[in-house]
């Protein structure tokens, strides 16, 4: 979202339009009905902020604008909302962190209010409804919309960072695939560190990595859910897991695909679609290389071999394997996306930048860890935006809603992967993905030799494609690559820890 210093123009319009992070209602002489499906939504979602007294028209050009025509009545309308969003009844969690009457110089009034995504613990986030009956609603891009039943399932789903854990009743050993456990057992014990393994029984190493434990109701030990997933037979897997489906495909051909591992077509089970697939991924980067700006040699091949391993990590620890929502791999020319069911557990703007670690599925985690994959917990997002850019690759990118999170990892640079662009924009592209830091213009024309004129006009057309945005004005006016929050967030980082001696 813009971050911007005032929400309207001159004319008195408001600047953003409606989508996922903002709503106008107008309200104009009492609280528009629809207010507490945007605050539960907001709530149930990202978070956004509502503006009361706000119209929708269309200018002269067909466009969608939103004047503001303001409220008859502010205070009397804020005091009524500053009683209902404190009651329980009304709002079952109040996530409004701010609401205020603010005026135009017209003389125009309208209110503000700020709501913050809720806790985890606290969705869904219901509201009282029609008849009195409690309803949930989610954001869904500029609209509102009622939560159904599977929706709902995975808000109360993320309340939980156990999802694996739980000990199943009615499976036992017998419904694990003995082949996989050898093959596993064979890979951790060959490190030092688990050397003691190896004197254990069958059941005593399961019950160690956690694919055994103890049912604490009954007193009885089962099968965890994760120790299902990572070791069962499929069928038995479907038995308690009908939608669960992990694909890759490899589409880098005129066909439907090139190759394809997939859990349904070829009976896998967790821990048999990582092997395979982590074997297949990590065949594809050659080992290229290129010269930084000091002339040091930068393994492209190896740095995206790292991206790509903990991409695939992240859908497998990450998945909600509860949901009908299929994690999917697709493997282009230009990119890999790494797709899994659930929403993501942390703030997506720290994905590329925080060691904060939340998973859904300990148990998972944890085998893959003994097999020594994943170890630095919550670095594999900064490892994967680290190893783009020092490959001076696209920046990678992610997105995540309810249902599912998709993450990209593009093979190819900034300017290769547009394929919109003339010669001199071309060069000036290059330039700042090379530098990664917002420049001047006069920086611009003396490291590419190009005149005023040919320049202004390749910034001027870069920015009209959205490659390029600027910052400041007149003499302090800099140019940088245009990249989304989380993108900014993990270049200034990654740019301070360089600074580091």
């Amino acid at each position: 979202m813009k971050i911007i210093d005032k929400d309207y123009d001159k004319n008195e319009n408001m600047i953003l339009d409606e989508s996922g992070f903002i709503e106008y209602k107008s309200s104009k002489t009492n609280l528009s009905k629809s207010l507490w499906d945007s605050i539960s939504a907001f709530a149930n979602t990202k978070g956004g902020t509502i503006f009361l007294g706000i119209t929708e028209k269309i200018d002269a050009q067909g466009k969608k604008i939103y004047p503001i025509e303001g409220i008859d009545n502010p205070q009397v309308q804020e005091e009524k909302l500053s009683q209902q969003v404190a009651d329980q009844h009304m709002l079952s969690y109040n996530s409004v962190e701010f609401f205020g009457i603010e005026t135009t110089p017209s003389g125009k009034s309208f209110i503000k209010i700020v709501v913050a995504e809720a806790p985890d613990s606290k969705k869904p986030v219901f509201i009282k409804g029609k008849d009195s009956k409690v309803v949930a609603f989610v954001r869904v891009g500029s609209g509102d919309k009622i939560a159904k039943d599977e929706e709902l399932k995975a808000l109360i789903r993320n309340q939980s960072n156990e999802l694996d854990v739980g000990v199943l009743n009615n499976y036992s050993i017998d419904d694990l695939d003995k082949t996989s456990i050898i093959d596993y057992r064979r890979r951790v014990e060959s490190n030092p560190k688990f050397e003691h393994y190896q004197e254990f029984s069958l059941e005593e190493f399961l019950d160690n990595v956690g694919v055994i434990a103890t049912n604490r109701d009954s007193g009885l030990k089962g099968i965890t859910i994760g120790g299902l997933l990572f070791f069962g037979k499929h069928f038995a897997i479907l038995q308690k897991f009908p939608h669960f489906q992990m694909d890759l495909f490899d589409r880098r051909s005129d066909e439907r695909w090139l190759n394809r591992i997939s859990t349904f077509n070829d009976d896998l089970n967790v821990y048999q679609f990582f092997m395979q697939s982590y074997d297949y991924l990590q065949g594809i980067p050659k080992s290229p290389f290129m010269l930084d700006e000091n002339q040091a040699r930068i393994e492209v091949g190896g740095l995206l071999r790292v991206a790509l391993r903990e991409a695939l990590l992240n859908v497998i620890m990450h998945s909600d394997y509860f949901s009908e929502e299929h994690a999917t791999i697709n493997i282009f020319w230009d990119y890999f996306d790494f797709v899994n069911a659930g929403t993501m557990k942390i703030p997506i703007e720290n994905f590329f930048t925080t060691n904060d670690s939340k998973t859904r599925n300990p148990v998972i985690s944890k085998l893959l860890k003994l097999m020594g994959f994943g170890e630095l917990a919550g670095t594999g997002g900064e490892q994967i935006f680290n190893a783009a850019r020092r490959a001076k690759l696209k920046l990678p990118a992610i997105e995540s809603n309810l249902e599912k999170t998709k993450l990209r990892i593009w093979t190819i640079d900034f300017v290769d992967a547009a394929h919109d662009l003339n010669e001199y924009e071309s060069v000036v592209l290059k330039l700042l993905t090379k530098t990664m830091l917002p420049i001047s213009g006069k920086e611009i024309r003396e490291k590419t030799g190009l005149s005023v004129y040919y320049a202004r006009e390749s910034l001027n057309s870069l920015i009209e494609k959205g490659y390029v945005e600027i910052l400041g004005n007149k003499r302090s006016t800099r140019y940088q690559l245009k990249q989304s929050l989380e993108q900014q967030i993990a270049s200034i980082k990654q740019l301070a820890s360089d600074l580091k001696f």
